[in-house]
């Protein structure tokens, strides 16, 4: 074969691998064309239920563990979620008298509670046994704050009510109110009182200025200790609320008196 015979051939074989490339781009391109045009063909209309009746749904994970139950019964009606033990952590319930969303620990434990019962919200934190400890509410009478022991009495509560008391009063371990501290009628005040609720020690300030009144047992006023636009006054009373013993500076100028049973003064110094 001669070297023109060669060249000939290579050229023919060259123009039908070119014809063959061409042909196979053709074929693809086509086959590419008619599958986007099926992609884009619409899904069969899906029938979607505009409701759907049932007492009970139950969600499970892949592992059949409950996680979700909605449900409704005669008297109630509740949502409850868990974890991927199986245990409750959260529920939200509602009933006839009111309504609660619950936060519980992994232990089960209930630690938090909001709710809504008789028009009265409330907020509650618990220990990690499930004792309440920490209670936030408003009520008729106004908002109120109170913090318990593990015994489950009030040992601070606090309040600001309606009227011209707002405050905090402190407990002992018997729930007993022992302090008072707060705003009464625009006065600041301090209270301490007894085991059977008697005021003993009372600390204000009025218009007037501050004063101090120590009470018996009994819880009648017996000792007087203040201060005021005149001057200053110590003044010590019988049982019965008269007037013993005054001792007190006015516009400077000290003074004592002595009175009777019946408060009449039966002796004074300087006498006028």
């Amino acid at each position: 074969m001669t070297t023109e015979e060669r060249i000939e051939k290579l050229e023919r074989q060259n123009r039908w691998m070119k014809t063959a490339w061409a042909a196979l781009v053709i074929g693809l391109s086509s086959f590419l064309f008619m599958c986007a045009g099926q992609g884009r063909q619409a899904l069969p209309e899906q029938k979607v239920e505009e409701e759907m009746r049932a007492k009970r749904f139950v969600v499970v994970d892949e592992n059949g563990e409950t996680r979700v139950v909605l449900a409704a019964t005669d008297d109630r009606s509740f949502l409850s979620l868990s974890d991927n033990k199986g245990r409750e952590r959260l529920s939200l319930c509602v009933t006839g008298d009111g309504t609660g969303l619950y936060f519980n620990d992994k232990a089960g434990t209930n630690m938090i509670n909001l709710s809504e019962s008789g028009g009265v919200p409330a907020l509650f934190f618990g220990d990690e046994y499930g004792r309440e400890r920490v209670g936030l509410g408003v009520t008729k009478k106004g908002p109120s704050l109170q913090l318990r022991d593990a015994g489950g009495k009030i040992r601070v509560g606090t309040t600001v009510s309606k009227g011209d008391v707002s405050g905090f009063a402190f407990s002992d371990n018997e729930g007993k109110g022992r302090v008072f501290l707060g705003v009464e009628e625009s006065i600041p005040r301090l209270t301490f009182f007894d085991k059977a609720g008697k005021g003993l020690i009372g600390l204000g300030v009025d218009d007037d200025g501050p004063g101090i009144g120590l009470s018996d047992k009994g819880g009648k006023l017996r000792l007087a200790l203040s201060v005021n636009p005149r001057g200053s006054e110590l003044v010590l009373l019988e049982e019965g609320g008269k007037h013993q013993v005054v001792l007190a500076t006015v516009h400077d100028k000290p003074g004592l008196w002595l009175c009777d049973k019946n408060g009449y003064i039966i002796f004074e110094a300087p006498k006028k």
